[in-house]
């Protein structure tokens, strides 16, 4: 089977995601009591997982996905692409994979926090170039 799912390399994305939000490991945990809706989540198990002694539960999976923006496959390992959606402003604009992820993940935020502070960028995503002058 060519799509299995490994502990290390989940772990490994789960460290390299809370590294490209800036985040601490108590951070992700505070994130992920937010988003399942849980009183407490254990930083030993966030060790854990990017350590890659364990499995994450699917539904840490899928909010781990929600608060990194990322796709599920990605953090499974399943695929190399953080953000399909930045695939097409890669064929658009001809930015590095990391540049156009990092305008989605800008946009996103704009979009889960309705904030307007990437409004540019949000624009950018939506619409092709904007107007920069």
């Amino acid at each position: 089977m060519g799509n299995t799912c490994d502990k290390e390399k989940i772990g490994e994305r789960i460290a390299h995601e809370r590294g490209v939000w800036g985040m601490t490991q108590p951070q992700l945990a505070d994130a992920l009591c937010e988003v399942l809706h849980v009183d407490d989540f254990s930083i030993q198990k966030i060790s854990s997982y990017e350590q890659g002694k364990s499995f994450p539960h699917v539904q840490v999976v899928c909010a781990l996905a929600d608060i990194f923006h990322c796709s599920v496959d990605y953090l499974l390992g399943r695929s190399n692409t953080p953000n399909p959606e930045a695939a097409e402003v890669v064929a658009y604009t001809g930015l590095t994979a990391e540049a156009a992820g990092v305008l989605h993940r800008l946009h996103k935020a704009d979009t889960v926090t309705g904030s307007r502070q990437c409004e540019l960028v949000s624009r950018f995503i939506i619409g092709g170039s904007p107007n920069l002058h």
